[in-house]
């Protein structure tokens, strides 16, 4: 297995996946023309990792701008999390958001009230 990564661009996260450490982050903004073309190697990293690896995940979220297509990917995202965490494996999801963004920090508290997983909005 690979780790994978997406440079940020104009319109796109930047994105880092270590399969040794389990550890995902995404950074940026988010408004790509096709966001479920932008995820998808995302969530195939994702599968890959808990079907073969079955290690921890911790996710850290630094985003500034996400929209509603992006919102939906990542949610799905973070719902493959949740699964693997009800099957009693280790998972840590860490929402980063500005001190002063409340519209960032709101999709964080949104995706915390909907998700069963450890699950913490920071602010910095």
């Amino acid at each position: 297995m690979n780790d994978l990564m997406i440079s940020a661009g104009k319109d796109t996260l930047g994105v880092s996946c270590d399969y040794s450490t389990g550890l995902i982050e995404m950074e940026g903004i988010s408004y790509p023309e096709d966001a479920a073309e932008f995820f998808n190697p995302v969530f195939e990293w994702i599968d890959s990792y808990i079907e073969h690896v079955k290690g921890p995940i911790e996710m850290n979220l630094r985003i500034s701008y996400l929209n509603t297509s992006s919102t939906k990917c990542l949610f799905d995202v973070i719902d493959r999390i949740e699964e693997y965490y009800k099957q009693n494996n280790s998972v840590q999801v860490n929402w980063y958001h500005e001190e002063d963004d409340e519209d960032i920090r709101e999709i964080g508290l949104e995706f915390k009230d909907d998700m069963d997983l450890p699950f913490e909005v920071i602010s910095y």
